[in-house]
């Protein structure tokens, strides 16, 4: 303190003016640091977790149209409206598959990857009833009875197991999107304190 009182007034201001400086050049840098921390959460989010669960409605979206499509051939007498439907059908599945390519390269963890192949895997077996349950209601008024049953039963449970897969890979992005913003509220409260 001896040394600052020796000094002029010139260098004292000098002296104090770089000392405030530096200290705000701390506090912008550590600010800095922080806003980073909250743009990467908020990147997180916007490029990875809502993409995703938007895909994930989409895809499931898609499925029902399938399903729904399915049961009005079943109850369709009309010949016109079952073509109809058959052509819906198979655009619909066709849906399916273009959202699940889409959602494909949105995976980012094992455990979504995981989802991703169950859905895949659940999708696929459901395709199989539903071929069969096709091949009936083409076959004609002798196999429509046979066409309900399995579209009732096996169809039905296959159907809601991807749901349920898909419902659960929904769950999964949700709780991701909502750590990335408490990580972000965390740092922002941090940056504040």
């Amino acid at each position: 303190m001896a040394f600052l009182n020796t000094l002029r007034i010139g260098p004292r201001l000098g002296a104090g003016f770089a000392i405030v400086l530096f200290l705000l050049c701390a506090v912008g840098g550590v600010g800095l640091q922080q806003a980073s921390r909250i743009y990467e959460g908020t990147s997180a989010i916007g490029h990875d977790w809502l993409p995703s669960i938007e895909t994930l409605g989409t895809l499931r979206t898609h499925a029902d149209d399938v399903r729904r499509l399915q049961l009005r051939q079943l109850m369709s007498a009309d010949a016109e409206r079952l073509r109809t439907a058959r052509g819906q059908h198979a655009d619909a599945v066709n849906a399916f598959a273009a959202s699940m390519d889409a959602y494909s390269k949105l995976i980012s963890s094992p455990q979504e990857q995981q989802l991703f192949d169950n859905i895949k895997s659940a999708w696929a077996s459901y395709l199989e009833v539903d071929d069969k349950v096709q091949k009936l209601i083409e076959a004609g008024e002798a196999s429509a009875a046979d066409a309900r049953q399995l579209a009732e039963g096996e169809a039905s449970q296959r159907f809601n197991a991807t749901l349920e897969l898909i419902d659960s890979d929904i769950k999964l992005n949700h709780e991701g999107s909502t750590r990335e913003v408490e990580q972000a509220a965390a740092a922002f409260g941090s940056a504040r304190a």
